[in-house]
């Protein structure tokens, strides 16, 4: 009868044994790198990861095509917007609350909010058993603050779109009655604040008449509210017009309510005859009545010339009438805001306003 080698029988179970525990090590190994994967897989925060990567890469087409239930930026303002905020030396996201089935993170860029996060459970569980979470929005939130003032018969338009379609809020901001009592025409500016999300790259305004349009920007220093001033520049032609007429209308009128014997005829051509003031002055009682041996004008100023309408228009005189007469000189202050009427291509009167300075 053959002898058995006991010592080839422990090597082979130790050969067994270590193929066993290879195969175990190996399947277990296997199943621990699908756990982790899927673990890894289904953690709110590679959802998380994923978004601040399109922040990062300033994705503008795959962000906006997540879930926004508000106010949403699209196609070259949402790229504009995105350059200007998103900074990706800066940029992080980390949980910010938590409720019920639903996860928040926030987006932080600069030190400034940009967008918020929201993760929700689906119900369903991995494989593995692990809870399903899915983007349920991504709300922006607004950055900006920006008001426009204009004329009220100006049409405002921000990236292309007329401000009245818009969620812009409008109040009346001003309110110029000067010819209301002429002809019922009152010159009124509108205040339009944006202070939802509404990145403006373009804003333009049009109205009607002659003038051109200006529009002034100023900005915080933060650089997150801008105002807008839109106003019309009278054109250059209607200043000289204005300024020859201003000039020939107060000289009349100051010789006519300063001197002696100077007749309203001098000063009434000037004046247009459906105004108050026509009949003011027809009543006026020149009580000065001076006499002269010479005059003179050592200060005639017109400035401040001011657009409403083709056919309404302001400036501003400051005049210095001097009086020499035998003995000694006087000096006689005139400072008006004339408003002018155009008709029948003449400009003529309607008003004239004492400018007090405030000392």
């Amino acid at each position: 009868m053959k002898k058995r080698n006991i010592f080839l029988s422990f090597w082979a179970f130790v050969v067994y044994a270590l193929v066993i525990f290879a195969v175990l090590t190996f399947v277990l190994m296997g199943r621990l790198n699908t756990y982790l994967e899927e673990y890894e897989y289904y953690q709110p925060t590679t959802l998380s990861d994923s978004v601040l990567e399109l922040f990062s890469q300033k994705d503008a087409e795959a962000l906006s095509a997540l879930n926004n239930p508000g106010d949403k930026l699209e196609g070259e303002v949402f790229e504009a917007y995105l350059d200007r905020f998103v900074n990706p030396g800066t940029l992080f996201c980390y949980k910010a609350s938590s409720f019920d089935d639903k996860l928040i993170y926030d987006y932080i860029s600069d030190n400034r909010k940009l967008a918020s996060l929201t993760l929700a459970l689906t119900g369903e569980k991995s494989p593995q058993g692990f809870d399903i979470y899915e983007i349920d929005s991504l709300v922006w939130y607004p950055l900006m603050r920006y008001s426009i003032t204009a004329p009220e018969d100006c049409t405002v338009y921000i990236n292309g779109t007329d401000i009245s379609k818009t969620k812009a809020q409008a109040i009346a901001a001003s309110r110029d009655t000067s010819y209301e009592d002429f002809d019922g025409y009152v010159f009124s500016t509108v205040k339009y604040t944006i202070e939802h999300l509404e990145y403006i790259t373009d804003i333009k305004a049009s109205g009607d008449g002659q003038a051109e349009i200006i529009i002034e920007k100023t900005e915080s220093e933060d650089g997150l509210t801008v105002d807008y001033t839109v106003s019309r520049k009278i054109p250059e032609d209607m200043v000289s017009q204005l300024d020859v007429q201003a000039r020939d209308a107060v000289k009349a009128y100051i010789y006519y309510t300063t001197l002696h014997s100077i007749p309203v005829s001098t000063v009434l051509p000037y004046i247009h005859k459906d105004a108050a003031l026509y009949s003011y002055v027809q009543r006026f009682d020149n009580t000065w009545s001076n006499s002269k041996v010479s005059d003179e004008f050592p200060k005639f100023e017109v400035s401040d010339f001011v657009y409403y309408t083709d056919k309404r228009e302001s400036c501003r005189t400051s005049v210095i009438y001097r009086l020499h007469k035998y003995s000694f000189s006087r000096d006689y202050d005139f400072d008006f805001k004339l408003f002018f009427i155009k008709d029948n291509e003449k400009w003529y009167l309607t008003s004239m306003e004492r400018v007090v300075e405030e000392k």
